[in-house]
């Protein structure tokens, strides 16, 4: 395996270091870069499978040992990588989308509960939460992640925040109407919305009066707007789309449809990317490093494929008006091309490298820097 990869990812962590009250030691930024190159070449996160990529001069039971025990031991700073992962974010504003991912893994539930940031039709995940539950998120928890983001970025930030129908409750939406925070939040059909002094469910209020932006409508004691429109559901039956906000944007449905981008995070994560179902742990602080992990090998295949299609090669459309791959398959793909044939390609991957660094760095300079408001005392190792 080539050092230059690994020699730029490292190269990564020294974005934000002056937030870091603890800075991470050169043989953890080693590990990590390891780790992802391995990863991304195996396009696994099994350990045995990275381990086979891990480190050429050492055995594969000595690279096993390691990760093994960099996953049981390490602490990662999480407010650090969020500070990584939104400087690869062109943006002062953000559309922000927060949803769960999860899965079985035996008798055990992995849910995560993701923050992200819609960036070229998928999303950024810049912070998470496990929860050592199955089922949805409740209000508490939902609010300590946002209130986690606006420690660190502030709320000046926040363009909206999107959601699905999971996301509703009084307190969540008097936490995001308190802080000013915009929002585009469907809910279900069965809830009841005063309009006009009349009392009807969601699915009564669409009939009415078909696809619309209804205004001062009244929801759980607050006064807000409702977009509402016809849609089908995945297996073709009828699911009203019913999406409440407190802006006069009779743009919300489109802005709404954004959600799905954080669908398309957990899917490249998954099976389109590094079949993050497939890991063997169990422990929760071992497999949030897990998750943390992957989210930065996923923004930077993502940064090299939305690259590779601008400025080298168009992804090519097919028939159905869609690329044939998305940006970060399609930069997973040349990664794994050139960390397997780095002689050959030594160049262009260097350049690729140098790219994604620079790119990281700069947004860092010119934006993220200035926004982050956390003092580095209160980074919790």
């Amino acid at each position: 395996m080539t050092n230059i990869f690994n020699t730029k990812i490292l190269q990564f962590f020294e974005i934000g270091d002056e937030f870091d009250k603890k800075k991470m030691n050169l043989s953890r930024k080693k590990f990590i870069a390891s780790f992802i190159e391995g990863m991304c070449i195996s396009r696994s996160v099994q350990f045995g499978e990275i381990a086979f990529f891990f480190n050429e001069k050492v055995k594969e039971e000595s690279n096993m040992r390691r990760i093994q025990s960099f996953f049981a031991d390490y602490e990662l700073n999480y407010t650090q990588l969020a500070i990584l992962l939104i400087s690869f974010i062109p943006h002062t504003k953000y559309r922000i989308c927060i949803d769960r991912t999860n899965w079985m893994f035996g008798n055990k539930d992995i849910n995560v509960l993701a923050l992200t940031i819609y960036y070229k039709g998928t999303s950024i995940p810049i912070i998470f939460e496990m929860l050592d539950k199955k089922g949805n998120s409740n209000q508490e928890e939902r609010i300590d992640l946002l209130s986690r983001f606006i420690d660190i970025f502030g709320h000046k930030c926040i363009r909206s925040v999107v959601a699905d129908r999971e996301f509703i409750g009084q307190k969540w939406l008097s936490f995001l109407i308190e802080n000013k925070i915009k929002f585009h939040l469907r809910i279900p059909k069965s809830h009841y919305i005063e309009f006009r002094n009349e009392i009807k469910r969601g699915d009564e209020l669409l009939s009415i009066h078909g696809k619309c932006f209804l205004k001062n409508i009244k929801i759980k004691g607050f006064i807000l707007n409702l977009a509402m429109d016809f849609s089908k559901n995945k297996n073709g039956e009828d699911d009203p789309l019913l999406v409440l906000t407190n802006t006069k944007n009779e743009e919300t449905l489109s802005v709404y449809k954004e959600r799905w981008s954080i669908e398309v995070f957990f899917q490249s994560l998954k099976k389109r990317g590094f079949n993050l179902e497939d890991t063997h742990l169990k422990d929760t602080d071992r497999i949030a490093k897990l998750f943390a992990l992957t989210n930065i090998a996923f923004v930077i295949c993502l940064t090299i494929g939305g690259y590779a299609d601008a400025c080298e090669k168009e992804i090519p459309i097919k028939n159905h008006g869609y690329k044939a791959n998305s940006y970060f398959r399609h930069g997973l793909n040349i990664v794994r091309s050139l960390l397997i044939k780095p002689i050959l390609m030594k160049e262009r991957l260097e350049d690729l490298s140098d790219f994604v660094l620079n790119f990281a760095k700069s947004i860092f300079e010119y934006s993220t820097k200035k926004m982050v408001k956390i003092k580095s005392e209160k980074i919790i190792m």
